[in-house]
C-alpha cells in the first residue's frame, strides 16, 4: 500500500474536500478530506491510497460542495508528497522544444503554438470560444469609424444597399472596409451614398460581390476619385505647350526688328496644334506702340 500526499492552496479556515478526476472526465477517481497546515495558512494536504500513476484534475470544495480551488497534480504509485500546479507539468513539458544531440536537431513540443495562443485569447479577449486578435482589431476600429453597417438586398461588386440611414452624400469619398464575410479586410473608396435603401456606389469595383449581412466600417479617410486627381495634374502634353510658349516669348522679346518704323509687326505661334498670332501696331514718331493683340487663327 502506498500513501500519496498532495499539497494544494485554498482559502484558509475551510473544511476542504479534495476530489480527483481524470482529465476531461466527470467520473470521480477518489475523494478525501484535507487538513490545513498549522503554520502555512491557506496551505492544505490530503492523503490518497494506491491511486494509479497519472495526471489528475484536483477539485477542491467545502463541505457544502461550493468550489474553492482547482489544480492539476501528477501522481506516481509510491509513498511521497506531491505538489499541485495550475498547469500540469506534463502539459508544460509537452509544449517545450528539446534539442536532440544525436541528430543535431530541435524537436518542437507536442502542444502547438496555435493551441497556446488560443488558450491565451480565451482569457484575454473572451469573445466566442477563444476569440481572435482580428475581431478585437475590428472592434477597436469601430470606435473610430464614421459608421458601421451591413450589406442588404442583392449586392454587386460595385454597388449595394445597406442598413445605413444617414443623409445622402454623408459618406461620399470616404473609405469602406469589410469586417466580415469573404471580403474581410478589403477596402474601396465610396463614390456616392444615397439615403434610399442606404445605397453605396464604389469608385472601384471589389474583387467580388459581397453577401447580404456582410459587415463593414466606413472610415473617415477622405479619398478623391482617380479622375479628379488626374484632372488636377498637368499632363506631359500640357507641360510641353508651356515650354513652347515660354521659348516663343523669349525669342520674340530678344529678336531684332530692322526699319519697322510705323509698320505693323506680326508674330506667329503654333501651340498645341493651334496657330496664334501676335500683332503689334506700328510705332509713332516718338517710338511708342499703342496696341498689341493676340488672336487665334
Amino acid at each position: 500500500m502506498v500513501t500519496q500526499t498532495v499539497e494544494f492552496s485554498a482559502p484558509p479556515g475551510q473544511t476542504a474536500i479534495a476530489k480527483l478526476f481524470s482529465p476531461g472526465s466527470d467520473t470521480e477517481i477518489d475523494s478525501a478530506s484535507a487538513t490545513e497546515e498549522t503554520n502555512r495558512i491557506g496551505e492544505y494536504s490530503v492523503d490518497y491510497v494506491d491511486v494509479a500513476a497519472g495526471t489528475y484534475r484536483l477539485i477542491i470544495t467545502d463541505s457544502n460542495g461550493i468550489l474553492l480551488a482547482k489544480w492539476w497534480v501528477d501522481l506516481t504509485l509510491e509513498t511521497a508528497r506531491f505538489q499541485s500546479y495550475e498547469i500540469s507539468i506534463n502539459v508544460i513539458q509537452s509544449g517545450l522544444s528539446t534539442f536532440n544531440e544525436s541528430s543535431d536537431t530541435v524537436v518542437v513540443g507536442e502542444t502547438s503554438r496555435e493551441a497556446i495562443i488560443a488558450d491565451f485569447l480565451a482569457h484575454v479577449i473572451t469573445k466566442g470560444s477563444a476569440g481572435t486578435i482580428e475581431r478585437a482589431f475590428w472592434q477597436a476600429a469601430k470606435i473610430q469609424a464614421s459608421a458601421s453597417g451591413e450589406v442588404s438586398g442583392t449586392p454587386t461588386a460595385s454597388a449595394f444597399d445597406t442598413d445605413l440611414t444617414a443623409t445622402s452624400g454623408a459618406f461620399d469619398h470616404l473609405l469602406i472596409v469589410f469586417t466580415s464575410g469573404s471580403l474581410t479586410g478589403e477596402a474601396r473608396p465610396i463614390a456616392t451614398y444615397d439615403n434610399t435603401d442606404g445605397r453605396i456606389t464604389l469608385q472601384e469595383a471589389l474583387t467580388a460581390a459581397p453577401s447580404a449581412a456582410d459587415e463593414f466600417l466606413i472610415v473617415p479617410s477622405h479619398v478623391h476619385k482617380i479622375a479628379d486627381i488626374q484632372n488636377g495634374l498637368a499632363t506631359g502634353t500640357a507641360l510641353a505647350d508651356v515650354y513652347d510658349l515660354a521659348a516663343w516669348l523669349l525669342t520674340a522679346s530678344v529678336g531684332n526688328i530692322s526699319n519697322a518704323q510705323s509698320s505693323a509687326e506680326s508674330f506667329e505661334l503654333i501651340l498645341g496644334g493651334v496657330t496664334y498670332t501676335v500683332t503689334g501696331s506700328g510705332m509713332t514718331e516718338t517710338g511708342n506702340r499703342s496696341t498689341t493683340t493676340l488672336s487665334k487663327v
